[in-house]
């Protein structure tokens, strides 16, 4: 083989080094692009709309009224200090109502399931207070809506709320909302600060109304009430004194089909009412295992009160 020759494969064999690392630069730029990209994707996984009617206004922050307010108001409205929480992806959280008297907030834990011989059913329960804090972190939903009336007057859940799961699993079954209702006032300041619920197994308590929508049938459901550590090795079906029996005020079925009548929820005052709303994946109902988490969550809340006609 004779220099030329030589010198014409060399040139060959370096165009296609070139090609190739030219190729390897262009899938790497692919990648990258693709994972920046994916890494930056707002997913609109979990909606919240609520709306009044017949006279009622809604605020997230007491001083600015609307008939209708969603997740955007909620998380970037609210009043200086507030702890609204929308997470991105709902985890499995059970809570038995309890209201802490000194935040006004409800209970709520945080439960998983891990392996477990010991037990009769093979798996225990572990559990952990989730308290919520103001952004799209979290397990579950929990906001404060100020709700203004020019009388006292009942108030109801209309036959158009519903809570839709694009989750075709029993997940959609475990969705449970709360309404504790805080007191109200004619100052702004004062209404900001309310903290009156009661918790919910309370006797004759009216400020802390559950609501169990796409309901499947008339049980109720033992919920988390502490903290559950390892070592306790407790029974996920177990009924012992970590749980309350909960049987919810309000049961509606699936996309509140059937559902022709509104459903009272509790009596506003003259003024500013404040009520803390709390959206949840409810682990411990029978209906799911505690070791879900869900999106693509959409809840359509409307509220209205009664008018003669």
């Amino acid at each position: 083989m004779d220099n030329n020759e030589i010198n014409k494969l060399k040139n060959e064999k370096l165009k296609l080094i070139k090609k190739s690392f030219s190729m390897l630069v262009i899938v790497s730029l692919c990648l990258v692009t693709s994972a920046y990209t994916f890494f930056y994707e707002e997913k609109e996984s979990v909606s919240i709309n609520v709306g009044v009617s017949n006279g009622i206004q809604i605020s997230v922050d007491g001083e600015t009224w609307k008939t209708n307010i969603n997740k955007n108001d909620i998380l970037e409205y609210g009043y200086t200090g507030n702890t609204n929480q929308i997470p991105v992806e709902m985890n499995a959280v059970s809570s038995a109502g309890e209201v802490e008297l000194s935040t006004g907030f409800m209970k709520m834990f945080k439960s998983l399931l891990e392996i477990d011989s010991s037990v009769d059913n093979g798996y225990r329960i572990e559990s952990q207070r989730s308290v919520e804090s103001a952004g799209n972190s979290g397990d579950f939903v929990a906001f404060d809506l100020f709700v203004l009336s020019n009388e006292n007057t009942a108030v109801y859940l209309s036959n158009t709320s519903d809570v839709v799961s694009n989750d075709n699993s029993c997940a959609k079954d475990a969705l449970r909302v709360a309404f504790l209702y805080q007191g109200a006032s004619e100052n702004v300041n004062d209404a900001l600060i309310l903290k009156g619920a009661e918790s919910y197994y309370d006797e004759n308590q009216n400020t802390n109304i559950i609501w169990e929508p796409n309901s499947i049938d008339d049980d109720g459901y033992y919920a988390v009430n502490q903290d559950i550590y390892d070592y306790e090795s407790v029974d996920y079906k177990s009924n012992g004194e970590e749980f309350t029996f909960i049987e919810p005020s309000l049961k509606t079925p699936e996309l509140n089909i059937l559902n022709g009548t509104d459903k009272t929820l509790f009596n506003l005052e003259k003024g500013i009412n404040k009520i803390r709303i709390y959206a949840w994946l409810e682990g411990k109902d029978s209906d799911c295992s505690l070791n879900m988490s869900v999106s693509d969550i959409m809840y359509n809340i409307k509220i209205t009160k009664y008018v003669e006609e």
